[in-house]
């Protein structure tokens, strides 16, 4: 069901990233970060790795995190030691539209961006 949904409401983003193909997902923000923390995670780095601007995710990680997410229970998301209790019962759903959005594209790296659109569009503003 969810997945009728995505097609029906990223056509404009199928359409584009047909027309123009992008080598690289950049992610930023809420459910980003948590991939990125849980992508430390898997790879036993813990708090205190510190964010570059861009962090690779690797797309062979993605697919054990998006698993482990979609067979989770709520209680054991709200564990785990990288996902923020308040994104803890919305990341099912966030991984399963990052997993449709990489399906759809032609992506070949995925990255994790310590900056969210707000920054950006600040530092534009100020430019």
């Amino acid at each position: 069901k969810l997945r009728r949904i995505l097609e029906l409401e990223l056509t404009e983003l199928k359409a584009a990233l047909e027309q123009f193909p992008c080598k690289q997902l950049v992610g930023s923000s809420g459910s980003f970060d948590t991939v990125y923390a849980m992508y430390l995670h898997q790879g036993g780095r813990l708090e205190g790795s510190h964010y570059e601007l861009c962090n690779e995710i690797a797309m062979s990680a993605f697919p054990t995190i998006h698993q482990w997410l979609m067979g989770s229970t709520l209680a054991e998301r709200l564990k785990h030691k990288a996902i923020p209790s308040v994104r803890a019962e919305y990341m099912p759903l966030a991984s399963y539209m990052i997993k449709y959005i990489l399906e759809i594209g032609q992506f070949e790296r995925m990255y994790h961006s310590s900056y969210a659109l707000k920054e950006g569009a600040i530092a534009d503003a100020l430019r």
